[in-house]
């Protein structure tokens, strides 16, 4: 059993506190000949007889499913949740390597009580530092750890709409009767105007995707391949 991190942002990581989250699609990515750095490669999938196979920069064809496996682990492993996150005033001028911390995971109350506190959320009433990045989140600090139950790959517009709830989407109503949808920013409140919100949980995840994966030229109209993850908590 291995552990590997995995960014989320706030909004996703409340749905995965709820437990309305147990689902991720990230970008399927493969190796560009014999340079190290990982590119997308969505436009370079193709299927063939129930087979997934992409194409090198040489024009060979690779049998996805026998040389590429998912960089998130394997079923049974497990992922550590990196979110935004931040420390007591006192240390923000620390690196992350850099803030004392107890040895081990403890409890938000542990970490109080030794005035070392991170927070990964706000906490009305506490004066706390700037947030930092999720990807500068260490190990000790992630609070959050999910099992990988099932890995497969598919093109992200091929999500059913009850996957779409298992990504976070939630459905909401004002009279009982009509419904649209949304992703929930805390508890029960939503920033999205209810007359911008969706009238199908599949329209409310493609407004998710691309909030996150537009600015990186992987909108939802680029339909890219993904590794959809399912998890659970621990």
């Amino acid at each position: 059993m291995r552990e590997k991190p995995i960014p989320f942002n706030a909004e996703m990581v409340l749905a995965v506190l709820a437990g309305r989250k147990t689902q991720t699609r990230r970008i399927v990515t493969v190796p560009w000949g014999k340079r190290s750095k990982t590119v997308p490669y969505s436009p370079y999938f193709e299927e063939e007889d129930g087979r997934l196979f992409f194409q090198d920069e040489y024009g060979d064809h690779h049998d996805f499913e026998k040389k590429w496996k998912c960089p998130y682990g394997n079923i049974g492993d497990h992922l550590w949740v990196r979110e935004p996150w931040c420390v007591y005033p006192k240390h923000d001028h620390l690196k992350p390597s850099e803030i004392p911390h107890p040895e081990g995971i403890g409890d938000i109350d542990n970490f109080r009580n030794l005035d070392i506190c991170y927070l990964s959320t706000p906490i009305n009433g506490y004066n706390m530092g700037r947030y930092r990045s999720p990807r500068f989140m260490p190990h000790w600090a992630s609070r959050i750890t999910l099992e990988i139950k099932n890995i497969r790959v598919e093109r992200v517009q091929d999500i059913s709409a009850q996957d779409c709830m298992r990504e976070g989407i939630r459905e909401v109503t004002k009279d009982g009767i009509s419904k649209k949808y949304c992703i929930y920013d805390s508890g029960d409140y939503s920033s999205t105007p209810w007359q911008n919100m969706p009238r199908t949980a599949k329209g409310a995840f493609k407004n998710l995707w691309n909030s996150i994966n537009e600015k990186r030229g992987l909108g939802w109209d680029k339909n890219p391949w993904v590794w959809v993850v399912e998890f659970e908590t621990i």
